[in-house]
């Protein structure tokens, strides 16, 4: 069965953090044993990732995230790049430290400085492009939905499903990338006024919702009605959905 889409737009602006940023290996960090010697004997993640927001301590902390496998070369570079800035005084703000950069940076009304800082120092990263549309879009007399200026203000107001459509009206406008495959914009309005109506499976307001709601196989009816009022499964799909109960070939949901 089809996913749903999800209703919530991200924005997001790329500004590297040690620890918690771009281009750090999560399988990698899974793997380091503590405490960290070379990093003042951080004994948690959350400990190193304090000791590296450092700006004193950031090089090193760089250098180690490269020799482990944690950041490659490239990163690694830019990263040291990032410090340097830090340390010349050239950041958004004057920021001082990766999470002040980061919190300075989720500020809607800066988009524009943190956009330029990311580009010169090598963030070429699909967030940044995202954020460059956004930018775009202000620059142009767009506004944001419901005048959010964060990016967990904006997070909270399109996680309300009462406000999908004019979240999803923003993403349109802004030609932003909503991540969905399977579904296409006038779909994804149509789910939305659904919901908004109560009209959604088990009464289902977002896609991980409706998913755990959709998995239980005495919902299955449900949720293809759903899907056909949609107009994301056609008829025949239906059909072959509810003959096999959802289960494809071996048993496994199709």
């Amino acid at each position: 069965m089809k996913k749903f889409p999800s209703i919530a737009v991200f924005l997001i602006i790329a500004i590297l953090s040690f620890f918690t940023g771009t281009g750090i290996a999560t399988a990698g960090i899974e793997d380091v044993t503590y405490p960290v010697a070379e990093l003042g004997g951080c004994e948690s993640q959350g400990e190193c990732r304090v000791y590296c927001d450092d700006t004193d301590n950031i090089s090193e902390c760089i250098a180690f995230a490269e020799e482990h496998d944690l950041m490659s070369s490239d990163d690694a570079e830019t990263a040291q790049k990032f410090a340097d800035s830090i340390v010349a005084g050239e950041t958004p703000g004057g920021c001082n430290s990766p999470l002040a950069c980061e919190n300075y940076c989720q500020n809607i009304s800066n988009i524009n400085e943190c956009l330029d800082f990311a580009e010169e120092n090598g963030h070429e990263v699909p967030e940044v492009e995202e954020a460059r549309k956004i930018a775009r879009y202000l620059n142009d007399g767009g506004v944001m939905p419901g005048g959010c200026t964060s990016q967990a203000s904006c997070e909270t107001y399109c996680n309300d499903i009462e406000n999908g459509a004019e979240c999803l009206d923003f993403a349109l406008e802004a030609d932003l990338d909503i991540g969905d495959d399977d579904l296409d914009p006038e779909q994804m309005r149509r789910v939305i006024n659904l919901m908004q109506q109560g009209e959604s499976p088990g009464g289902c307001t977002s896609k991980e919702q409706c998913e755990v709601y959709c998995k239980e196989e005495g919902n299955i009816g449900e949720c293809v009605e759903f899907g056909v009022k949609a107009g994301f499964i056609d008829d025949n799909e239906a059909e072959l959905i509810r003959k096999t109960g959802g289960k494809g070939p071996g048993g496994g949901d199709s």
